[in-house]
């Protein structure tokens, strides 16, 4: 009678044992598939990403060149702006199809629409010629008395003040590219370093936590 029971002990260890390592490498599996296909995903996500933004680089040099006209809604200069907000926009929906809406990285996206946004532009560069026409009423030598809200204007005279008279909006544009830029790549690193713990570990990487 032991011996039986210790036969039976020894198939249920067996089995358990079995059932076990099939549980454990149908989550290796899983883990590998989805790696793969995170691997994929990010492929085909940092290729939407680059020419988004390249595109939106793009409408926001022509805009910057033709400011005026396409605010003042010249036929030509909009309509050339406007083509290339369209491609823009389609590449923007493809980005965010795959995109959690409550991650950060997609407000980025967002975020990085402001490059070519006419209205902000404009603005930028409206303050821009009121301090242009304030600085020139005034002599070489009151240049240097300027209050301290135009930090940059000290370094100005009137002979090259028109060769910075864009310095605001090409700042404006730097500014954003590097930011989104940084968080676009801290990002893309954050799903990659997941796919291969994934693939090391055989364990399917945690979902970020979502911000609201």
């Amino acid at each position: 009678m032991v011996g039986s029971i210790g036969a039976v002990g020894v198939v249920f260890n067996y089995t358990l044992q079995k059932a076990t390592q099939e549980k454990i490498n149908n989550k290796k599996l899983v883990a590998e598939l989805i790696a793969k296909s995170r691997i994929e995903w990010l492929k085909e996500m940092r290729e939407l990403v680059s020419e988004y933004m390249s595109l939106s680089n793009q409408a926001s040099f022509y805009a910057e060149q033709n400011l005026k006209k396409i605010y003042g809604s010249s036929p030509l200069e909009l309509e050339k702006y406007n083509t290339l907000v369209r491609e823009i926009e389609v590449y923007y929906h493809q980005i965010l199809f795959n995109l959690n809406k409550d991650e950060s990285i997609s407000k980025s996206i967002l975020e990085y629409k402001d490059i070519f946004n006419i209205s902000n532009l404009y603005t930028i560069e409206s303050n821009r010629e009121q301090i242009s026409k304030e600085i020139l009423k005034l002599s070489e030598e009151d240049l240097n008395k300027i209050p301290e809200e135009y930090p940059e204007a000290p370094r100005m005279n009137l002979d090259n003040f028109n060769n910075n008279s864009m310095q605001t909006i090409k700042k404006y544009r730097y500014d954003i590219q590097a930011k989104v830029g940084n968080e676009v790549q801290s990002y893309f690193k954050k799903e990659w370093d997941k796919a291969k713990e994934e693939i090391k570990s055989g364990k399917v990487a945690r979902p970020d936590i979502q911000e609201k």
